[in-house]
């Protein structure tokens, strides 16, 4: 889930693994670190789970504010009352493309299927030959403010315009794919009541709640 610039955020040519191999992430959740049995979920897998938890609620709030650090959301997204805000607004989503949760769920599952011109990333050249890949925060003055990895640093490395050889918006998110791949099936459901339920305990989603 994924400045305000524009022309100016890097993250192009780079693959997202690639990109994640070459910056690999600290684990700093006890969740995490445990060897947990990875899925890849899909979409049509939860479907009906999520038309379940829209009709019936009975999701753990707890449980899904916890998830939203655990799949590191909370690195992008300003919500609930943590995170930052390197990515859109999840209190403040557009009604055109979110209609649903399972529309939520499925950008998530995908984050590159439409990027918003806001949050783009670009691949950086610099004149020393040296390539970025990230996303830009600010151009001011001649010089460029970009985040190559919210999650590892939320400090800006700030470049000279005039050391910028050449940028190019990329087709990725800067949201890598993958990120609900250690969560179960209860914390997928939790943690996607928490954002469409808008961080609020009394949302339909958590009555009659449960502990997993």
């Amino acid at each position: 889930m994924t400045g305000s610039l524009r022309g100016t955020r890097p993250r192009a040519t780079l693959h997202a693994v690639a990109y994640r191999a070459k910056n690999p992430l600290t684990v700093k959740d006890d969740l995490l670190k445990f060897n947990r049995p990875r899925t890849e979920w899909k979409l049509e897998e939860l479907a009906d789970a999520v038309k379940e938890m829209e009709a019936k609620g009975g999701r753990n709030f707890a449980n899904g504010k916890q998830m939203f650090t655990v799949a590191t959301c909370v690195a992008c997204h300003q919500f609930g009352g943590q995170g930052t805000n390197f990515g859109p607004d999840l209190a403040k989503l557009d009604p055109k493309t979110f209609k649903s949760a399972a529309d939520v769920l499925d950008h998530i599952l995908d984050p590159s299927k439409k990027i918003d011109d806001k949050y783009a990333v670009y691949r950086i050249e610099l004149t020393n030959e040296k390539v970025l890949t990230a996303m830009i925060v600010e151009e001011k003055d001649g010089i460029v403010k970009v985040i190559e990895n919210p999650v590892a640093s939320a400090k800006p490395i700030e470049l000279k315009a005039t050391d910028i050889a050449q940028r190019t918006k990329a087709k990725t998110s800067m949201m890598s794919k993958g990120l609900l791949d250690k969560l179960s099936r209860d914390e997928v459901l939790d943690l996607l009541a928490y954002v469409w339920g808008r961080a609020d305990p009394k949302s339909k989603f958590f009555a009659g709640g449960h502990d997993h």
